[in-house]
């Protein structure tokens, strides 16, 4: 019985040492998609946040868009409710910044300047 152990630990051992390690400091890849259009954004002009992430299906999400200006930053808010299929849309009226970050969670971040 002891040779069987021994082989099975042994196999075990084989199989941890062959499987790639993850990478130091990764994170899981986003399952959520965010996406601004058009670009670039034209101030007072209308811009379509869309997102999608099947497991936030039915969900509220909170899209958190921050202006560009690193002396006198702004932040707003849009709320996006997400369909059976976890997706969803909403029109943001562009302010007259210099460009937008859009973060979104579980997604990567979207950057587009405005003109």
């Amino acid at each position: 019985m002891r040779p069987r152990t021994l082989f099975v630990a042994s196999l075990f051992a084989s199989l941890l040492a062959a499987a790639p390690a993850p990478a130091v400091g990764s994170r899981p890849s986003p399952q959520g998609t965010l996406s601004v259009n058009p670009n670039p954004l034209v101030a007072g002009d209308v811009a379509t946040i869309s997102y999608s992430n099947p497991a936030k299906a039915g969900e509220k999400i909170t899209i958190t868009i921050k202006s560009g200006d690193p002396d006198s930053p702004e932040t707003q808010t849009v709320v996006i409710k997400l369909d059976e299929a976890g997706t969803g849309s909403v029109t943001w009226t562009v302010p007259g910044w210099d460009s937008a970050k859009f973060v979104a969670p579980s997604a990567p971040d979207v950057t587009r300047q405005v003109t």
